[in-house]
């Protein structure tokens, strides 16, 4: 006699409670829409135990999952500064040369004389080192330089390992992105210009670049009142043609006027 016997499982845990009536090694027959099924009270525990085993393999791939993700933020966190921590600029090149001028200047703070400073520039020059090391430790973008001059301002900036410190230009009410360095600006011959807050305005007879330090956010500035430029932060240090490797171009105002924007300064 030939038996056809098929596991219908839903139906089988479905019945388990009648099951769970008999003594083992009872038989019983189920009568499906399209078989017979034949099976005995060992088959449902048995598939069962194996639902079970499989709901937890997947439990413990999640929780696995889980883990692994936990695990890469954490390292990314160790190793990885992130976006949101800022810039160290005390690493660089400006950082190294005002520490070491102020180290120098220190040195001869009780006897300013053997140095060439009378106690007033020694103070003036003091409080200029100490500004931009201000500067430069509390600095969390690049140096940006905003014109609010009314005309084209010709700027000197350079894109980190892409490209080195070159003259641009950039137009009124515009500031450099802070993907770029705004190292200085460029000021020709007849500019009258005040170089920090609180001096007196001088009239150029050559042109000039002015230099920042690292994280320098500086704005040049018509007075209203009188036309002249007004910086907002003093210059670490200006150029004169032939003082720096910077270009210092024969321009007056009218040349800059009509050059066209750096695009690429704004980006």
């Amino acid at each position: 006699m030939r038996f056809t016997i098929t596991y219908n499982f839903p139906r089988l845990i479905n019945q388990q409670k009648s099951l769970d009536k008999h003594q083992p090694g009872d038989s019983f027959a189920f009568i499906g829409s399209h078989s017979n099924v034949l099976t005995s009270n060992f088959l449902i525990p048995f598939f069962i135990r194996k639902q079970h085993q499989s709901q937890a393999k997947k439990k413990n791939m999640q929780f696995l999952k889980i883990v692994l993700v936990v695990l890469v933020f954490m390292l990314n966190l160790t190793f990885a500064q992130p976006s949101w921590a800022g810039k160290d600029f005390t690493k660089g090149a400006d950082y190294a040369e005002v520490t070491q001028a102020l180290n120098q200047l220190l040195i001869v703070k009780n006897a300013p004389e053997q140095a060439g400073y009378t106690p007033e520039q020694f103070q003036q020059r003091l409080a200029q080192l100490q500004s931009q090391k201000a500067i430069i430790e509390t600095a969390r973008k690049r140096a940006q330089c905003r014109n609010e001059t009314g005309k084209t301002l010709a700027v000197y900036a350079n894109k980190p390992k892409k490209s080195p410190t070159q003259l641009y230009f950039l137009a009124a009410g515009q500031i450099t992105d802070d993907d770029w360095d705004c190292d200085g600006i460029y000021l020709p011959a007849g500019t009258q210009v005040a170089l920090s807050p609180g001096t007196q305005v001088q009239e150029l007879t050559e042109p000039i670049a002015v230099k920042f330090v690292d994280g320098t956010q500086s704005i040049a500035r018509a007075n209203p009142a009188t036309g002249a430029v007004e910086l907002n932060v003093e210059p670490a240090k200006v150029f004169k043609a032939g003082e720096s490797n910077w270009l210092l171009p024969t321009f007056s105002q009218a040349d800059i006027d009509r050059q066209i924007p750096s695009p690429q300064l704004i980006d």
